[in-house]
């Protein structure tokens, strides 16, 4: 219970990093260190990346301990495949973007 708890938080933190990155960058900017913004960006660009693979690490442990794959694992997979993916590509793409 607790490795899908800890799993479920990763991917919500991951996508919170993914949907509020430059918002937070600006704010960093501006209540902590006065640097460019980008590196703020990209820090949290590397970190969302890091957590959906690590969650996906973890996932796969899990499914290595059993013999069966449950209905949540199957889901599990299927979404850190899909939205993984497809939120590292445009994050890795906006940070890009903000590099110039």
């Amino acid at each position: 219970m607790k490795t899908k708890l800890a799993v479920a938080v990763m991917i919500i933190l991951a996508t919170y990093l993914w949907i509020y990155g430059q918002n937070n960058a600006y704010y960093f900017n501006e209540h902590f260190l006065d640097i460019n913004p980008v590196i703020y960006l990209t820090v949290q660009t590397v970190i969302s990346i890091l957590l959906y693979i690590l969650s996906w690490i973890i996932a796969y442990r899990m499914v290595m301990k059993r013999e069966r794959i449950s209905g949540w694992i199957s889901l599990l997979f299927s979404v850190l495949v899909v939205m993984g993916g497809a939120v590292s590509l445009w994050s890795i793409l906006v940070t890009a973007l903000w590099w110039g």
